[in-house]
């Protein structure tokens, strides 16, 4: 019989902080976007290893100027 899973192996490594920084920065200027992809995975207290964030933002034009000020 297969020994239980320890709880702790689907527990994530800490969030890149620049990557809290971002989010930060587009929560401020009222961007309109949403985190998927393994940082969406890792959101959700999961185990997954990567190195980048893949998000997808409202295409309202409103909100791609919001996106594009936060950003310059």
């Amino acid at each position: 019989m297969a020994e239980p899973a320890d709880p702790g192996d689907d527990i994530a490594a800490p969030v890149d902080v620049g990557r809290g920084e971002l989010l930060q920065t587009f929560v401020r200027h009222e961007v309109k976007f949403v985190v998927i992809g393994g940082a969406a995975i890792q959101s959700h207290g999961r185990q997954y290893v990567t190195e980048d964030i893949d998000l997808t933002p409202d295409t309202e034009a409103e909100n791609l100027q919001r996106l594009a000020d936060a950003l310059n």
